[in-house]
């Protein structure tokens, strides 16, 4: 696979910790394949909604909101690697266990 752009829908928040602020990407053929190749070596049933998590974080609404107010938007990102994170425990232990740039 080679590095590929993908448009975003804008930015968002939620209080979801793992989506407390974060980027909505457009549906996209790559990461559908990507998708697609996940779920079938890890057979866990996942709710596809492509996005990139900028904060992990319990915040107020209105704190996130400030948040997205003072960011650029953002119009599309190049995704150019993928890193598969073993994220047990604490943030601070999370360890980067495979990483793939694209076009290699």
């Amino acid at each position: 696979m080679n590095p590929f752009q993908v448009p975003s829908i804008g930015l968002n928040q939620s209080d979801n910790i793992w989506k407390t602020v974060f980027i909505n990407l457009e549906t996209n053929p790559h990461l559908f394949l990507l998708n697609y190749l996940f779920a079938q070596a890890f057979e866990e049933a996942y709710d596809f909604q492509p996005h990139i998590s900028l904060i992990y974080k319990k915040l107020t609404t209105d704190d996130r909101k400030e948040i997205i107010r003072n960011l650029p938007q953002i119009k599309s990102l190049l995704f150019g690697s993928i890193s598969i994170v073993n994220t047990i425990g604490a943030v601070t232990d999370w360890e980067n266990i495979y990483e793939k740039n694209f076009g290699e």
